[in-house]
C-alpha cells in the first residue's frame, strides 16, 4: 500500500518552494482558464494549475510590478504600477498563451 501521505508531503513542499523561489510578494490573484494566476510585485505572473507553478510571462519578466489581474472569462488583463500600459494575455488554439502590451493613452 502507498503511503500518500508522503506524496502529498512532496507536493506540497514543491508548490512551496517554486513561490519561495519567485523572491517576491504576490499582489493580485484571478482564477483564468482553470488555473489560479498570481501577480507578483517583481513583474513575474506566476499559474498555478493544482500541480505544479508556472511563468508565463518569461519574455516580459521584470518589466514593471503587476498591481492588478483580472478577466472577464476570455482575456486575462494585468495592471501594473505606475503606468498607463497594462498587458492582455489570450489562450490560442494550441493551448499556449500570447501576450499583447496596450497603452491606455492613445
Amino acid at each position: 500500500m502507498a503511503n500518500n501521505e508522503d506524496q502529498y508531503l512532496d507536493v506540497e513542499e514543491t508548490v512551496l518552494n517554486s513561490l519561495f523561489f519567485a523572491d517576491s510578494v504576490i499582489t493580485s490573484m484571478e482564477e483564468f482558464d482553470g488555473k489560479l494566476f498570481l501577480g507578483l510585485e517583481n513583474g513575474e505572473l506566476l499559474s498555478f494549475n493544482g500541480l505544479t507553478v508556472t511563468s508565463e510571462n518569461n519574455d516580459f519578466i521584470n518589466i514593471k510590478s503587476i498591481r492588478k489581474v483580472k478577466t472577464d472569462n476570455k482575456i486575462l488583463y494585468i495592471f501594473f504600477d505606475n503606468t498607463k500600459e497594462f498587458m492582455i494575455m489570450r489562450k490560442l488554439s494550441d493551448g499556449t498563451y500570447s501576450f499583447s502590451i496596450i497603452d491606455s493613452e492613445g
